[in-house]
């Protein structure tokens, strides 16, 4: 157990405050940025192999769609659902975590939201009795 814990002096941001939330979501956003960035260079690569089908088979109109039974097209794009799937949960996640971060804020007092200057247990949470008194 940690001394902040032992002494019933632990700060807002480690006792349920919104500082740790704030800081997931931020890590969240950086990560649903990167994770479009990798289905985009997916759906380039997969639309490369498309358009090698489509010159294989001689596709030259946009109703012709014999290239999406060409197996090779096919796997390309299988392998990108989990890419497809990776944003659809970051999102999810990031969406999530705003969310409750808000709902987290919106109950706060503003001496709360501004870290409890005092260092103590913020009101509603037990403080944990100090076993060395």
């Amino acid at each position: 157990m940690s001394p902040a814990r032992e002494t019933g002096k632990v700060p807002a941001t480690t006792a349920g405050g919104s500082g740790g939330l704030d800081r997931a979501c931020r890590h969240m956003e950086r990560a649903v940025a990167e994770l479009k960035a990798a289905r985009q260079a997916w759906g380039v690569w997969a639309e490369g192999i498309g358009q090698r089908a489509e010159r294989r088979l001689g596709v030259t109109g946009l109703g012709d769609l014999r290239v999406m039974d060409d197996p090779e097209y096919a796997r390309a794009l299988d392998v990108g659902a989990p890419f497809i799937e990776a944003v659809s949960a970051a999102e999810a996640a990031l969406k999530a975590g705003r969310r409750c971060g808000r709902s987290l804020a919106s109950r706060q007092s503003p001496q709360r939201l501004a870290g409890d200057a005092g260092g103590d247990v913020p009101a509603g949470l037990p403080a944990v009795p100090d076993k060395h008194k």
